[in-house]
């Protein structure tokens, strides 16, 4: 996040799950990219505000739509 290359997301499962549904029925590609990543472009203020408030979130990587992109990282867990 440092290096802007990862957001916090509060998209719900009922809004993934209406994302992924919408994206194959379109015949697109499945995910949280470009115009789909909702929570991508908050102010700094809302996030903390709708973290002190309890709403669940993620941290995702910024992907584009670029489906060429390929981007690697070492699972430091895994």
């Amino acid at each position: 996040m440092e290096t802007d290359q990862a957001y916090v997301c509060f998209m719900t499962p009922q809004e993934l799950e209406n994302l992924r549904t919408s994206q194959q029925l379109s015949k697109q590609a499945t995910g949280v990219y470009a115009q789909y990543a909702l929570s991508r472009n908050l102010s700094e203020e809302e996030i903390i505000s709708r973290i002190n408030n309890g709403d669940p979130y993620v941290i995702r990587r910024k992907a584009t739509a670029n489906l060429d992109e390929k981007i690697t990282f070492e699972d430091g867990i895994k």
